[in-house]
């Protein structure tokens, strides 16, 4: 089986795919998206089998979490300092670390172990083109290894690019790459639990992230108040979202178990809903993509605006 460009534009809430920015459509093509879709008793054995390995534990989000990943992006940055700047050592390699994925409420067995990330870059290409495009500055709040405030940068090279994060070496890399390649780029450390200063201010000004606001849980009041105070002008998020599945789905149930037992971000969309609702902010866009890791969807996309 393959996943056609109808496909992909279809998960992004597209009719068809002539509505998808031009160089999206070309993106994808460039990629191989067969994969194999596993028989009911195959599904059956591995949802048992990721059952048991959520049961078995795995460690939940969160600031006691903030040394783990100072240790996994200095990693990253000496093997980019070494590699002489070679952009494919910022590439994450969680991404694509399961051999299955999910798509469309099954599994799948995909034909590359690169397709989870293939499909990511055409969804992160889609949202550049079309909600990204005629601001002063972009600002990715938890820019990890840098590669999605890069890859930002190189299609708008006008744009000042920053990417905030808690992690000295995660600002190391951008400012190492800027006096590299010369783009316009910079990184800044940031709290998302103590957001403060000036950088998000502006009425030009668009918030990027991606699976980033899943390691805040429920603490997310601080940098959304942070955020409308800052008075940005767009958000574009990609993250996991529990709002979206439904518990009467034994697919969704796994995924809502794993969301829960990471204690990964939860009531946020809900609260963005309400204010959306209110009146305060204006929902642009807002949608479940149906495609995931082999535990959970994180590629579910949001865009608002304040107002």
């Amino acid at each position: 089986m393959n996943l056609s460009p109808e496909d992909f534009t279809e998960s992004l809430g597209l009719r068809a795919k002539e509505e998808a920015p031009a160089p999206t459509v070309e993106l994808f093509n460039r990629f191989d998206f067969r994969f194999k879709e596993l028989s009911l008793e195959e599904s059956k054995l591995l949802s048992t089998e990721v059952s048991q390995r959520i049961e078995q534990g795995f460690t939940a989000v969160g600031p006691q979490r903030i040394r783990i990943w100072a240790d996994a992006w200095s990693e990253v940055q000496d093997r980019f300092v070494r590699s002489n700047f070679d952009l494919a050592e910022l590439e994450p390699k969680f991404v694509g670390a399961s051999k299955h994925l999910r798509w469309k409420g099954r599994y799948i067995l995909p034909d590359r172990v690169s397709f989870e990330l293939d499909f990511f870059k055409c969804l992160r290409n889609y949202l550049f083109h079309r909600y990204l495009v005629g601001f002063d500055r972009i600002v990715e709040l938890g820019s990890g290894s840098g590669f999605n405030v890069i890859e930002c940068a190189k299609l708008f090279p006008d744009v000042d690019v920053v990417g905030l994060d808690w992690s000295q070496a995660a600002v190391n890399i951008l400012n190492h790459y800027q006096e590299k390649a010369g783009l316009r780029v910079r990184g800044e450390l940031f709290d998302f639990f103590a957001p403060e200063g000036s950088i998000l201010c502006g009425s030009d000004t668009a918030v990027m992230t991606f699976c980033a606001f899943e390691q805040i849980g429920d603490r997310y009041m601080n940098i959304l108040d942070f955020m409308l105070q800052s008075n940005v002008r767009r958000v574009v998020h990609v993250e996991p979202t529990i709002e979206y599945y439904n518990p009467d789905s034994s697919f969704d149930a796994l995924a809502i178990k794993y969301h829960e037992h990471r204690k990964y971000l939860t009531g946020y969309f809900s609260r963005l809903f309400e204010l959306d609702r209110a009146g305060i902010i204006r929902i642009l866009d807002t949608q479940r993509t149906g495609f995931g890791s082999l535990y959970n969807e994180c590629y579910s996309f949001h865009v608002w605006e304040p107002l």
